[in-house]
């Protein structure tokens, strides 16, 4: 922290649903910065799909990489396949 003294603005709070204009300024604001902040680096999209031997989904993930880093947005393995050991190691 600086020694220089930051002016406090007046804000109010709103809570409300889904707001698509906020969750995307949310989202672009960073990666310009991050973007900058790595040589121009940018995320990457990665899906992770595990499948039985007849084909049917077991589990699977949707994530984003970005300059080393992971992010996972959904994770879900089948309900039968559960604590059996997949993921573990």
């Amino acid at each position: 922290m600086t020694g220089e003294q930051q002016s406090v603005v007046t804000a109010a709070l709103r809570v409300s649903g889904q707001d698509d204009v906020l969750e995307q300024r949310l989202d672009d604001e960073p990666t310009v910065f991050n973007t900058a902040a790595t040589a121009g680096a940018r995320p990457e999209p990665l899906t992770v799909r595990v499948t039985d031997d007849a084909g049917e989904l077991v589990g699977g993930l949707t994530a984003w990489t970005w300059s080393g880093l992971c992010s996972v947005d959904l994770l879900r393995v089948r309900e039968d396949q559960r604590h059996t050991g997949r993921g573990a190691g």
